[in-house]
């Protein structure tokens, strides 16, 4: 009995000893936890501002110079010159268009490829066309100082900073005045889309002393066949 008595008083004893390390365990990490704060997650890299507004494809024409060519005979005479897996060309479309013309899609660095081979083999005998992604284009207006483009970009940029960073495309394309005023001057500018979506939402930019208001403006090219942007009919 008293064997007994030893065995079960040393058992509770142990069970006494793993609850009191369990509830100090827990203690010690609620206690870290507190001034700790609470730990940083695994960060994933986001895409910069940059890959954000690179276009992923690109795209570009090799039309004969003689429009009765076929669309074969070209589709031949680029195969004889470029051949896409030995160049590592990945192409993701490939589409016959007027005048005997194929229209090719690509990464980036694909279409340089192509269009670097094309320039060197096909230019006597074949126009070739890269066909940028349109950016697109607004118009400010309520300028009462007539700046060179240069001088409105800078002021623009200078001091639209919450809009506007190192990274923003952005390009003065023409400052004219207004019909009604000669002394009120309007200009087109040409931006990223990332920097189009803010400026929607603050509608205006401060220039020198002037609160311009800012609209879309349709002075980029459109296609009257598929109604997008970018290029016109001829290159659809």
């Amino acid at each position: 009995m008293d064997n007994f008595k030893k065995d079960l008083i040393l058992t509770i004893n142990e069970n006494i000893n793993k609850i009191k390390d369990s509830i100090l365990q827990t203690i010690n990490a609620s206690i870290d936890g507190k001034f700790l704060g609470p730990q940083p997650k695994e960060i994933i890299p986001k895409p910069s501002y940059a890959e954000m507004l690179c276009p992923k494809q690109s795209r570009i024409v090799i039309r004969p110079k003689d429009s009765s060519q076929d669309n074969t005979r070209t589709k031949n005479d680029i195969l004889n010159h470029i051949r896409p897996a030995d160049e590592n060309i990945q192409l993701s479309r490939v589409k016959h268009i007027s005048d005997g013309g194929i229209l090719l899609t690509a990464d980036s660095s694909s279409v340089r490829r192509v269009k670097d081979i094309a320039n060197e083999k096909l230019a006597e005998g074949y126009e070739i066309r890269e066909l940028k992604s349109a950016l697109p284009v607004v118009t400010i207006i309520g300028l009462t100082e007539d700046y060179s483009n240069e001088a409105l970009e800078h002021h623009i940029r200078s001091q639209n900073k919450n809009i506007f960073n190192n990274l923003s495309e952005l390009s003065v394309l023409k400052v004219w005045s207004t019909k009604n005023n000669a002394d009120i001057f309007q200009a087109n500018l040409q931006i990223d889309t990332v920097t189009f979506n803010s400026l929607k939402q603050h509608n205006r930019n401060v220039v020198g002393l002037d609160n311009c208001n800012i609209y879309d403006s349709t002075s980029i090219t459109r296609c009257f066949k598929c109604n997008n942007f970018g290029h016109s009919l001829k290159y659809c």
